[in-house]
């Protein structure tokens, strides 16, 4: 599953995120958190933005089977 966000406005310097602490020296863990989040359940996330040019997120996730619960 892919889910998509484009979003106009200022943009940012997509670098910024890869610095220790990044989102911690603004007070939350935002994408720090949410990218973990998603790579512990085999998915990702991918920010795309540039000062002036707006932002595009994508995060993805794998499809299971809603039936299975996993157990063998």
């Amino acid at each position: 599953m892919v889910r998509r966000g484009r979003m106009g406005g200022v943009g940012f310097d997509p670098a910024i995120l890869d610095r220790p602490g990044a989102d911690l020296t603004r007070g939350g863990y935002g994408v720090a958190a949410t990218r973990a989040r998603l790579t512990e359940l085999g998915g990702g996330l991918i920010i795309e933005s540039a000062p002036g040019e707006g932002t595009a997120v994508s995060a993805h996730l794998p499809l299971t089977n809603a039936g299975s619960s996993g157990a063998s």
